[in-house]
């Protein structure tokens, strides 16, 4: 063999190693970065938000805060002013673990606890309700140009979401409570109907709701009823029906449930106790 053909050989085989060489470091790579996709402690979440009560108008332009607390009660996430389309187009990176999420514009929030078990992508729930309630008054029987005022009396002054002993978040009304004017009206057609009006729901520390109506007729006469009703809450929607003739003493209403959200208050005599 010529000296020509022996270093031919030898560039051949020292291209053979390398080349060998090149296949098994792509190999280990390959092997390195699956392994660290399946051992990855943390993953992908997204929230796909739904309204509670399908009622209601256009809601895509809200602009919501969300915030999201570990176990430990830490912040691993929070942003302002995310459209619902700004949140189900956005991931959210998490380690591993138990998570407790609010997502709230003060109108409407919504309040879930997840767990990340496994990497990947995983898509959490969030059912959005109304944070007010709402009441309408109905006065039948009423004389021409009969006029009615009303009040709420007792309407928790304000709300909040704050970490609860467990580190998850809660939704919670404020022990005070507030007065609420109901924007009067005039009978028409020998019926009184409010505007609905959005407000707090019962204060939490009562049992009851309690209404203060008066009508005023043309003439200047007037009478009035203190009115007990069962407790107004969250998202609920609450219709006060009476008749212009029982309005003189106070009154303790029944409760007729019309569907999840609302519910009538009517008057069907003499109610001792509300529980009864």
């Amino acid at each position: 063999m010529t000296y020509k053909q022996r270093h031919l050989l030898y560039i051949i085989y020292i291209g053979i190693l390398f080349v060998f060489h090149g296949l098994l470091v792509s190999c280990h790579n390959t092997n390195s970065i699956e392994n660290e996709f399946h051992h990855q402690n943390f993953s992908y979440i997204t929230f796909a938000t739904r309204w509670q009560d399908p009622e209601g108008g256009d809601y895509s332009s809200k602009s919501f805060d969300v915030i999201i607390y570990d176990a430990n009660g830490e912040v691993a996430f929070s942003k302002k002013s995310m459209t619902p389309k700004d949140i189900a187009s956005t991931l959210i990176k998490l380690e591993k673990g138990s998570y407790s999420a609010s997502i709230s514009d003060g109108t409407f929030y919504s309040v879930v606890s997840f767990q990340i078990v496994n990497s990947g992508t995983q898509v959490v729930e969030a059912i959005l309700q109304r944070i007010t309630s709402r009441i309408t008054v109905v006065v039948e029987n009423a004389p021409e140009g009969s006029t009615l005022n009303a009040q709420v009396l007792n309407a928790s002054k304000g709300w909040s979401l704050g970490l609860d002993s467990d580190n998850k978040i809660a939704f919670s009304l404020s022990d005070v409570s507030t007065k609420v004017d109901i924007p009067s009206a005039s009978a028409v057609d020998g019926t009184i109907t409010t505007t609905p009006i959005y407000l707090m729901p019962t204060v939490p520390t009562d049992s009851n709701s309690y209404i203060q109506v008066e009508i005023t007729e043309s003439n200047g006469a007037s009478r009035s009823s203190l009115l007990t009703c069962d407790r107004m809450e969250s998202a609920g929607k609450y219709t006060v029906k009476l008749n212009y003739n029982d309005i003189s003493t106070p009154l303790t209403l029944s409760t007729i449930t019309i569907n999840q959200w609302e519910t009538l208050f009517v008057y069907y005599g003499e109610v001792l106790n509300p529980n009864n």
